[in-house]
């Protein structure tokens, strides 16, 4: 072998070695970012489960309101509907007595207070009970209120 010859390949191995080395560091670049891109998917992963945890608390707090309200308006409703049955029964007891209408259930008459009496009438209302006096139903406890069109204050109930 000439010296040209030994001149050539050791410029070629010099050439092969340089690009070796290139490609083995942009290599380890390669690897480094996909171990930070692997740990930072962990962490969002991660990140993520702990945030559906939170959510599906949340949405099973926001269930048991939406059905604890619901249960609410049913029960606003049925009070509702105890105020119209009621209404109607005062407007009953307040038209002439010649005027034809349906037979008035029996009442027990106390004095001091008549819309004890109105509610008193023996009539079944939800869960099978029967209401004798008007705090019986929840939503006259209170002495004066305002619901549904209807405004009542102790002994008296409006439409409004």
């Amino acid at each position: 072998m000439s010296e040209n010859d030994v001149e050539y390949w050791k410029h070629k191995y010099a050439l092969l070695e340089e690009q070796f080395l290139l490609s083995k560091k942009r290599n380890e670049e390669l690897e480094e970012r996909l171990l930070e891109m692997a740990e930072k998917s962990a962490t969002e992963e991660a990140a993520l489960r702990e945030e559906i945890i939170e959510l599906c608390k949340k949405l099973t707090t926001a269930e048991e309101k939406v059905c604890k309200l619901e249960k609410q308006c049913l029960r606003f409703q049925k009070d509702c509907e105890a105020l119209l049955h009621l209404a109607k029964l005062n407007s009953q007891r307040n038209e002439p007595t010649g005027t034809p209408s349906s037979p008035q259930p029996q009442t027990t008459e106390t004095p001091e207070d008549p819309f004890t009496n109105i509610v008193s009438i023996q009539t079944k209302i939800f869960n099978g009970t029967w209401a004798k006096n008007y705090e019986d139903l929840d939503i006259l406890r209170m002495h004066e209120g305002f619901i549904y069109g209807f405004k009542w204050c102790d002994s008296r109930i409006k439409i409004v």
